[in-house]
């Protein structure tokens, strides 16, 4: 037996162990496998330092692995539509009409949030908030942000700025926050519960389940939408969250008007929001807002 040949694939083991793998994975380029080859393929723009991410530049697709979390949701809103329906006597679609109806209010409300409309309620601190999040709190050339930065901003009493919350804590701990920045979308929440009991005669537990439906895509979407802002996150290992926070990235990189879904891009497509890449930012426009 050659002993030369045996230390040498003794030390590449030493080595191997003495250096484990990060257990992330990071490849240099995304690619789906089921991209056709001959495909009009775009790039999409990503934050610095991470993976490129090649999709198929195609209106009806949104890519592979980003429809692929999708249907997953979809398939837990089934589920839990059969079971509200089971134990409520409600129709078996009721909560998937619930889901939509709020769907569209939560497209509303990130829409004013990037526009001054003085008519609309809460409107004012919303837009107020938002553009922190997007231009000192996240802005383009820092999209990860800092959460050393962040709480001390929120603990500093000379502060004035109130980030983005940046843990579920942070998120209920914040009242204020919540009043100013989604004044709106609770509003419209409660009005839907309303009429789905005045108008549609839903019953008090059918709209139970219906609230509590909502708190639950609350959480995950806020939870998701953290996630996109935190560098090295475990759900790197999905390349589906590497597509939909390039996505989210695009949102922040020109001028906000894209891209407004956190997780689900429909109303994007169906209203022309969406985009494969970024807009340059107006500086000039900037500036203005603020000055005031």
């Amino acid at each position: 037996m050659d002993l030369s040949l045996i230390t040498k694939k003794f030390i590449i083991h030493r080595n191997h162990s003495s250096n484990p793998a990060r257990p992330l994975v990071r490849q240099s380029t995304i690619n789906y496998k089921r991209t056709p080859i001959d495909a009009d393929v775009v790039k999409l723009p990503v934050p610095a330092g991470e993976p490129s991410i090649n999709v198929e530049h195609d209106a009806s697709v949104l890519g592979v692995s980003g429809y692929s979390i999708l249907r997953y949701m979809y398939i837990a809103l089934i589920i839990y539509s059969f079971i509200v329906s089971y134990v409520t006597g409600c129709y078996w679609y009721t909560m998937f009409l619930f889901y939509f109806v709020e769907y569209i209010a939560f497209y509303l409300w990130h829409w004013q949030a990037h526009h001054r409309i003085w008519w609309i309620p809460f409107n004012e601190g919303c837009y107020k908030k938002h553009k922190e999040h997007h231009w000192e709190i996240y802005p383009p050339k820092d999209f990860y942000g800092e959460r050393k930065q962040q709480i001390d901003q929120m603990n500093s009493s000379k502060s004035n700025v109130d980030p983005l919350p940046i843990s579920w804590w942070d998120y209920m701990r914040h009242k204020t926050w919540i009043s100013d920045h989604e004044g709106l979308l609770i509003l419209l929440t409660f009005i839907q519960l309303i009429v789905a009991r005045l108008v549609f005669h839903c019953s008090y537990s059918t709209i139970g389940c219906a609230f509590f439906g909502y708190m639950i895509m609350a959480f995950i979407g806020n939870w998701l939408h953290h996630a996109y802002h935190v560098e090295d996150h475990w759900l790197e290992r999905f390349k589906w969250f590497h597509e939909l926070r390039a996505l989210h990235y695009i949102h922040h990189l020109g001028t906000a008007k894209h891209n407004y879904g956190v997780l689900n891009m429909t109303l994007d497509r169906f209203l022309g929001s969406f985009t494969f890449s970024g807009t340059k930012t107006n500086k000039t426009n900037q500036s203005q807002d603020k000055r005031q």
